[in-house]
């Protein structure tokens, strides 16, 4: 005899015994509040997910603007100083540490 034969036998031993109605079994209130809880965290974990994803992508999308001034910038300042002398060989260290300072301050820039 097989295990799927043993299971009916012992669910129609059940179902006689105790005039159980497969049709009149549902999940109830307690059923559904656990569904609706587990929907709206599903909902919740989208609409985090996307906010974070939108906030990177702006976070990368102003870094690369920053870089591209930074470099249009250095090509402006490069051609109007080619005639300068080199700041290493001046002792002029100030220049020569300007790429990693933030435009217009004094503190580094941050590098992510």
């Amino acid at each position: 005899m097989s295990v799927v034969g043993i299971a009916a036998g012992i669910a129609r031993t059940v179902e006689e015994d105790t005039g159980f109605d497969p049709a009149a079994v549902t999940p109830g209130v307690v059923g559904f509040l656990v569904t609706a809880v587990f929907a709206l965290a599903v909902i919740f974990l989208g609409w985090d997910l996307g906010r974070r994803l939108r906030r990177n992508r702006y976070r990368e999308e102003i870094r690369q603007s920053l870089e591209a001034e930074l470099a249009e910038r250095g090509a402006v300042s490069g051609a109007a100083n080619a005639d300068a002398a080199d700041p290493e060989a001046s002792g002029d260290a100030s220049s020569a540490a300007a790429p990693d300072r933030a435009p217009g301050g004094d503190e580094p820039r941050n590098r992510d």
